[in-house]
């Protein structure tokens, strides 16, 4: 995740922030649906690498958003928000995730969040 987030700067300033988050919002979500694919510790962590570069322009993407969307004195409020998103997604998604994996096991729960991922990044450019 680190070591992808390097390039995405000079990415992010070329291609822009629509099509940057979309493609990380693709490759993340297919890496996710991978992950309920996987039948050995090596395809896993390989797949979560994945994950990760797809993750990668997430950030900078948001920051360059907020960066040119607001003034510097509105900044504040939509950083804060932006920056929270992650925290409350770790705080919410534990109990929703745990409930997906009792109803349809580990394998489906990564499986069917990775296909939703994929529709949203689809939708994302419609």
């Amino acid at each position: 995740y680190g070591i992808a987030q390097l390039p995405c700067g000079p990415l992010l300033d070329r291609k822009g922030p629509r099509i940057m988050l979309g493609l990380g919002m693709f490759f993340w979500s297919l890496f996710q649906a991978l992950s309920g694919m996987v039948h050995s510790f090596t395809q896993f962590v390989l797949v979560r690498i994945g994950m990760g570069i797809g993750e990668a322009p997430m950030n900078p993407c948001g920051v360059k958003v907020i960066n040119d969307w607001f003034n510097i004195k509105e900044r504040g409020r939509p950083m804060g928000f932006f920056n929270a998103a992650s925290t409350i997604g770790v705080a919410v998604s534990p109990p929703i995730l745990a409930a997906m994996m009792l109803m349809m096991g580990w394998r489906w729960m990564f499986i069917t969040i990775g296909i939703l991922g994929i529709f949203i990044a689809i939708g994302w450019y419609m």
